[in-house]
């Protein structure tokens, strides 16, 4: 057996340990081909817990072993183990013979202060280095400046093939298993002259010699694709194995059933295994026949290469796996076609006998939907064989999650598998001409199998599909196309855009013009003018019946009327046919069909009361509920239930359209809401419309909130409020000073998104708690707590439990200042709270001060104003602890500047050039943890 001494693409010899650093991730992966094969070589090794870490920097002393391996002196590393000259290198470190050996190779260096670093990061430049020095290519960059000469000549020898390397940036464990990879083929420099006549040239030793890799020259004669398997027969030179063996594949991306016939090169292990197979492909062509094989032929005629070849005399015949007889060989069949001086030897091809040519439109749940050369869909589901199925794309193995729309499939079904070809092959541009047996698409010109025709064509980007026809296909001339072309090159299908709409659009016209025949929508959240294209079809019974004078939608919508209409734009963005199923009068509030009976509907005027057609899948309901578990409304006087979908539109009121989302009111209480709802067969609905100014009505049930905050988003004024057992949310105002910070209000939410107040006081629901210069006021329950019992406080001699959603804030700087407080914060005869009840359940607590925040008799504080400097004085005597205090306005409670420390008793508050005395304001005193020791109304002198 031979040495190894030709092309071996991927090997991997590494050991890693444990890395804490992490700057990227490599390309390559557990299961990467390369490291499969690596593993099988039995030179890959992971971390203590097994793990190969490749997308983690790799270290000084991992590099050097990596090299140390790869030029086939392992066992020399060995036998070096022990003490070393690094101070930072032990004796048992286990890289020390490594480090000895490849010291004593001139491939690492130490450094000048006596250290060798062996955990340090390497970086790209570095990593080049120690591989060019292994291979004595050292002498080459000696004196060049650093890093260019280094990546300079790693790049030159294609060290870099594949990798993003940036010189100083921590080189990636898999990016360096990629340059052990590209360097392993790399001829290494050897020693010609010595002295003064020293040179180097190329010799013939690379890694791969030097680690004594065995290969097999010979040709593939079986092949077994369900077992990975292919029986090589060795060339007569190969002294060692004389006779046919049968390896298997370690590298499963491999298409085994291409090889069959193929002269190879294979690297194996002791258990038989192939981890690296260099198969002679430029002896093959893949192609198909082109026609029917005779049994005495010598020549057959290939499709794609559209050239007749030699048969060799003993030429081997494959069909399906199954050895065959060359009149077995049918026009279409598609394989391998293997050559030896000029002579097919080798013929392996596929009967597509499950599907031929079959253009994919969806890969779902292992079925693949497709339609076939007659435009019909089909299926395919890849769980019916036994055995499974193989799928090769360009000859490599692919997944079925890697097909894609618009390939075209072929499926051979035989030794119970699916053996499926894709062709990814589709092109795009101006159609310039349309033929019998060819179409020309930016001047290059694709043709049609005619013998047999299985071309189709589609003029609405495959919404309909139909058989190749030159003269239905002519509107393809001069539009945008994309043709998809078979396994052959030929042209397998043709989609365009011609006559292309969308899905059907549900909206109310709020103005048309028949002058242009253009009418305003509001559709899908918009409105929106479009021209007509087509007609205006009204119902009479069961057909619709095209309306020829377009001035009476005119009528109806200057008359207040809105057309509840279904249309479908073309590729130009205009209305293809407009169809009206209902009008409403916008001066009665009443929807209708028409007004008047005539033999034939059509639009008939009666001043402005004008009604078209008959009421088609279209009803006027009045909401009983909106049911959220089901996605759906429910309807008063028997009238059903409609459901809603993705596709429903939702229009508020329709005299002032705005579109609604079905999340915003599903939750919300809708009864006595009138709408207009389109359906269809199964009671979905297409559009629901509200009229009657009744969708102001929808509103959520009464909450108890918080208001956190106050602010401006997109012009409009909102508040940010926790609700009782609810969530934290943003909601609009209608008037800004609606509600304050600190606040609890009772509300609603209506179809807006926007608090209403006016409802919850009509419904005497109670008064929102809000703060004035007396104090905060709007409590159920107001005192010190004089018992605390778990989670139930006595309260002004009544008990209230707090439970898990109880809403519990510290207001005892004012409720501009509310900070969110425990249940712990809260002290039995100490603390002083506000409550918000449901019965003796607390929803709300607030504390509100302490007892002792009362001050002492001897207590004074009192105020001075400088007129010159503006600002407030104030003096505190008599208050033990005193540490700060803040003035409020006497009359509205807002706070007039922040907290200032007291020295000696005093503190000045600057009010603004431009303030005036304040007369009276209130003053806290606090303490230095923020406790109100005192509160006093003061005149100021």
């Amino acid at each position: 057996m031979k040495k190894a001494r030709k092309l071996l693409i991927t090997l991997l010899i590494l050991t890693f340990v444990l890395s804490t650093v992490s700057v990227g991730f490599a390309a390559v992966n557990d299961n990467s081909p390369e490291v499969v094969r690596a593993k099988a070589l039995g030179i890959l090794r992971g971390d203590d817990k097994g793990n190969l870490n490749l997308d983690k920097p790799i270290t000084r002393a991992e590099a050097l072993a990596l090299i140390i391996r790869i030029s086939g002196l392992e066992g020399s590393a060995d036998l070096m183990k022990g003490q070393t000259k690094f101070a930072d290198v032990a004796a048992d470190h286990w890289a020390s013979g490594y480090i000895n050996l490849g010291v004593g190779q001139s491939i690492v260096n130490g450094y000048p202060d006596g250290t060798f670093k062996p955990n340090d990061n390497v970086t790209y430049a570095q990593m080049a280095k120690m591989l060019l020095y292994a291979m004595n290519y050292g002498v080459t960059v000696e004196g060049a400046p650093w890093p260019a000469g280094v990546m300079g000549k790693a790049d030159d020898l294609g060290l870099f093939d594949n990798v993003n390397a940036t010189p100083n940036v921590p080189a990636l464990r898999g990016d360096v298993v990629k340059m052990i990879d590209n360097s392993l083929t790399v001829k290494h420099l050897k020693q010609t002259g010595y002295g003064d006549l020293k040179s180097y040239e190329e010799g013939t030793d690379t890694f791969l010699s030097k680690m004594k890799v065995d290969e097999i020259d010979g040709r593939v004669t079986a092949v077994d694709v369900k077992k990975d398997q292919v029986t090589v027969t060795p060339d007569e030179d190969e002294t060692d194995i004389t006779k046919a063996t049968t390896y298997t594949l370690l590298d499963k991306t491999v298409d085994v059933e291409s090889l069959l016939g193929v002269a190879v090169t294979v690297w194996v292990n002791d258990d038989d295994e192939i981890f690296f197979i260099d198969p002679s492909m430029d002896d093959v062509k893949v192609d198909v026949v082109d026609s029917d094989v005779a049994k005495d032929a010598n020549t057959i005629d290939l499709r794609i290469a559209d050239d007749t070849y030699d048969l060799a005399s003993d030429v081997k015949v494959y069909i399906n796996g199954a050895k065959s007889d060359l009149e077995d060989l049918k026009a279409g069949m598609y394989g391998s076609f293997v050559f030896d001086n000029d002579e097919i030897i080798y013929i392996n091809v596929k009967d597509w006998n499950q599907v031929e040519a079959g253009v994919v439109k969806e890969v779902k749940d292992n079925i693949i939907t497709y339609f076939d050369s007659d435009g019909n869909d089909n299926e395919i589901d890849l769980d019916d064989p036994d055995d499974g199925y193989i799928i090769t794309l360009d000859g490599k193995e692919i997944s079925a999650d890697d097909i894609e729309k618009n390939d075209v499939i072929y499926v051979a079904d035989y030794d119970d598998m699916y053996h499926i070809v894709v062709v990814r092959n589709a092109v795009s541009g101006k159609v310039d001409r349309i033929n019998n047996d060819s179409v020309k698409i930016d001047g290059t010109t694709y043709d049609i199998d005619t013998d047999h025709l299985l071309a189709t064509y589609s003029l609405d980007e495959d919404d309909s599909i139909d058989v190749y026809d030159p003269d239905a296909a002519s509107d393809l001339t001069g539009e945008e196309a994309t043709a998809i072309l078979d396994i052959s090159g030929y042209l397998r299908h043709i989609t365009s855009a011609v006559d292309v709409t969308s899905d059907e659009i549900y909206g109310v016209v709020t103005r048309a013009n028949d002058y242009n025949d253009n009418f305003k929508i509001f559709a899908n959240g918009t409105s929106t003018s479009y021209d007509l294209d087509g007609d205006v079809y009204v119902k009479d019974g069961d057909d619709w019946v095209a309306v020829t004078d377009t001035y009476d939608i005119q009528a109806l919508t200057k008359a207040g009327h809105y057309p509840i209409v279904e249309f479908k734009l073309n590729k130009d963005g205009e209305i293809d046919d407009l169809y009206v199923y209902a009008v409403w009068d916008g001066s009665s509030n009443v929807v209708s069909p028409k007004l008047d009976t005539v033999e034939k509907p059509t639009v008939v005027r009666n001043n402005v009361n004008v009604y078209i057609g008959d009421l088609v899948d279209t009803k006027t309901i009045t909401v009983d509920e909106f049911d959220e578990d089901h996605d759906s409304i429910k309807t008063k006087s028997n009238a059903g239930t409609y459901f809603i979908t993705s596709t429903t539109s939702i229009v508020d009121d329709i005299d002032d359209m705005d579109a609604v989302k079905w999340e915003d009111i599903e939750e919300k209480t809708g009864e006595n809401a009138t709408a207009i709802v389109v359906y269809n067969s199964k009671n979905e609905a297409n559009l629901v419309v509200f009229y009657g100014n009744t969708f102001d009505s929808i509103a959520d049930d009464v909450e108890v909130g918080v208001v956190l905050d106050k602010f401006v988003e997109g012009g409009d004024w909102k508040a940010t409020v926790r609700v009782y057992d609810g969530e934290t949310a943003d909601y609009l105002l209608n008037n800004k000073n609606d509600v304050e910070i600190g606040q609890v209000i009772r509300f609603k939410v209506n179809s807006d998104n926007e608090i209403d107040l006016t409802g919850t006081q009509a419904e005497n629901l109670g008064v929102k708690v809000y703060e004035n210069s007396t104090g905060i006021h709007g409590f159920n329950a107001s005192d010190v707590v004089t018992e605390k019992d778990g989670n139930y406080l006595t309260v002004g001699g009544g008990v209230y439990k707090v439970d898990s959603a109880t809403l519990i804030y510290d207001v005892t700087d004012g409720l501009d200042e509310i900070d969110e407080a425990r249940l712990t914060d809260v002290k039995a005869n100490k603390t002083q709270v506000g409550l918000i009840l449901d019965d003796n359940l607390i929803q709300v607590l607030y504390i509100v001060g302490e007892t002792s925040s009362t001050p002492t008799p001897s207590a004074n504080i009192s105020a001075t104003w400088d007129d010159t400097t503006h600002k407030v004085n104030v003096t505190v005597a008599n208050i033990t602890g005193a540490y700060a205090v803040r003035i409020y306005d006497y009359d509205s409670g807002a706070a007039l500047g922040g907290f200032t420390t007291l020295s000696n008793g005093t503190a000045s508050i600057a009010l603004g050039d431009s303030a005036d005395n304040p007369v009276f304001i209130t003053v806290k005193v606090y303490d230095n943890s923020g406790n109100v020791l005192a509160t006093q109304k003061v005149a100021v002198q």
